[in-house]
């Protein structure tokens, strides 16, 4: 069974400041963690979304190179961890 509502809202209070004040490779690693954490953990999909609408920039112009890159790789990495932690789970029972 996943963890109860107030650690989720912490961990989504965490994942927003890192979005804010820490480099992204630290975001997508808590992203990743939370996802295996708490069941259908959406708040990594948003911060991909968040990601994309604070740093992207035009095309050519330095940043992402693709609109919404964040948001794809979020998306991906949800779907990917949501397959992973079912397998984990029935490996265990």
């Amino acid at each position: 069974m996943g963890l109860r509502y107030p650690s989720r809202i912490i961990s989504a209070g965490i994942l927003l400041l890192s979005i804010l004040f820490f480099p992204w490779w630290l975001t997508l690693t808590l992203g990743i963690l939370f996802s295996f954490l708490f069941e259908r953990y959406y708040e990594g999909v948003v911060a991909g979304l968040l990601m994309d609408l604070l740093y992207n920039v035009p095309y050519g112009a330095g940043g992402f190179r693709n609109a919404y890159q964040a948001l794809i790789l979020s998306l991906i990495l949800y779907f990917i961890t949501q397959f992973l932690r079912k397998r984990i789970i029935a490996l265990t029972v």
